[in-house]
C-alpha cells in the first residue's frame, strides 16, 4: 500500500489533536504503507532533526518518496505511471470533496480529504457475508456487487483453478465461468475512466475436458469476446494465465477461490462459477470485504483483510516469477488481449507490482 499525501498532513497526523486522526493513524501503524509526499514549499523535511512530519515517519518506521517536480496534486494524478509504481493507492489530501470525487471517478483511487469523516470511506465500510444454496432461486452477483459500478479499482486478479473446468454431473460448463467472468466485470468497471483498466484470469487449463475440444485457446478467446459485451469507452486490458504443478513449488497456495482488487476482496468457498440466470449453481458461502472493512472501525479484534490481500498478491508473485524464469517459454500458456504470442514476462496487471 502506498499513501499520497501531503507533509501538512504528516504534520496533522503526528499532532493528532483530539484524538482526530486515531482511525488514519492506525491505520498507518497496522499496514506499513510507504508515503508519497508533497513536501511544503522550503520545506526542512530532510535538514531539520525536529521536523515533525520527519519524525513521525520515523517513529512508525515508515518509507517516505518524495514527490518532485509536480505542479499540482491534481497534475500528479494525470499521468498513469503513478498508478503502476504500486496497486494499492489512497489519497490523503488536503483537497476539496469535489476534487476528490474527480480522482475517485476517473482514476479508481479512494481519494480522503483528512477533515472528513471516516464514516463515507468506503475503505472502512462494512463487508457482506451470503450464504447460498445449489439451485437457489433469485441469487446473483447484484447481491454483493450491486448493479451500478461504483465501487474503487483500476485492476482485478481472478483466481480460481477450476474457473473454467466442466462439471458434468451438475451441467456446468466453462462457459459458465466466463459468465460470471463477465457478470463481476459489468458490475464492477466504471462506465467512464481516465486510465486503462486491468483484469487477470489465473486458472489450470490441466483442469479443463480432457477430450480436447476445449483448450487454452478457447478459453482465451472467449474471454476476450468480454470486452465488446462490457462496451467501455477506454482500454481494458484483459490477460489469462495457465498455473500447473509442473512448474509451481507454491501450486498449493493458489486453490483458494479469490478475487481481489485495489480496495476489495471477495473470497468463495466452492467456485467462482457461482450463479447462472438468478440461481446459485453450488452450495457456498461468499465474503466481500473491503481492506479495512475489520480490524480498525469495527471488529477491532479481527486483522484487516489487508492482511490477507497482500498474502494472497505475494504467493501468486511467486508462481508468476516462477513462471516467467521458465527457461522454454512456450510450455507456459498466457495471453494478453487475446494475443497467445506474447510472453508472461511482459504482464502487466498492476496489483503485481
Amino acid at each position: 500500500m502506498e499513501i499520497i499525501t501531503t507533509e501538512r498532513i504528516v504534520r496533522q497526523l503526528s499532532l493528532n489533536q483530539d484524538h482526530k486522526y486515531e482511525v488514519w493513524i492506525e491505520l498507518i501503524e497496522k499496514c506499513k504503507p510507504t508515503l508519497r509526499i508533497f513536501l511544503n514549499e522550503n520545506s526542512d523535511f530532510y535538514s531539520n532533526d525536529e521536523n515533525v512530519a520527519w519524525n513521525f515517519i520515523q517513529a512508525k518506521d515508515l518509507e517516505p518518496k518524495i514527490i518532485k517536480d509536480c505542479k499540482s496534486i491534481l497534475s500528479y494524478f494525470s499521468s498513469e505511471q503513478v498508478f503502476d509504481e504500486s496497486g494499492i493507492i489512497v489519497g490523503l489530501l488536503n483537497i476539496d470533496s469535489f476534487e476528490a470525487k474527480r480522482i475517485f471517478d476517473q482514476y479508481g483511487i479512494i481519494c480522503h480529504t483528512l477533515d472528513q469523516s471516516v464514516a463515507g470511506n468506503l475503505l472502512f465500510d462494512e463487508g457482506i457475508e451470503k450464504s447460498v444454496d445449489k439451485n437457489e432461486p433469485d441469487r446473483g452477483w447484484e447481491e454483493i456487487l450491486g448493479n451500478n459500478p461504483i465501487k474503487p479499482s483500476n485492476a482485478l486478479i481472478f483466481i480460481d483453478r477450476y474457473m473454467f473446468a466442466n462439471d458434468t454431473s451438475n451441467h456446468i460448463t466453462f462457459q459458465h465461468g466466463v459468465e460470471n467472468v463477465f457478470q463481476v466485470l459489468d458490475r464492477v468497471l466504471p462506465y467512464k475512466f481516465a486510465i486503462s483498466y486491468q483484469v487477470l484470469l489465473v486458472f489450470d487449463a490441466s483442469t479443463l475436458d480432457n477430450k480436447g475440444d476445449i483448450d487454452f485457446n478457447l478459453i482465451v478467446k472467449n474471454i476476450n469476446k468480454i470486452k465488446k459485451r462490457l462496451n467501455r469507452s477506454y482500454n481494458i486490458d484483459i490477460e489469462v494465465v495457465s498455473i500447473n504443478k509442473t512448474y509451481l513449488p507454491n501450486y498449493d497456495e493458489t486453490h483458494n477461490r479469490r478475487i481481489i482488487s485495489n480496495y476489495f476482496l471477495l473470497r468463495l468457498d466452492r467456485s467462482l462459477k457461482a450463479f447462472d440466470n438468478g440461481r446459485s449453481l453450488y452450495s457456498q458461502t461468499i465474503w466481500f470485504d473491503w481492506l479495512a472493512s475489520k480490524g480498525i472501525v469495527r471488529q477491532k479484534n479481527s486483522d484487516m483483510p489487508f492482511k490477507a490481500q497482500m498474502r494472497y498478491l505475494k504467493e501468486l508473485r511467486k508462481s508468476i516469477s516462477t513462471l516467467q524464469a521458465v527457461k522454454d517459454q512456450s510450455v507456459v500458456s498466457f495471453a494478453q488481449n487475446g494475443n497467445t504470442h506474447i510472453s508472461i514476462k511482459d504482464l502487466r496487471n498492476r496489483l503485481l507490482k
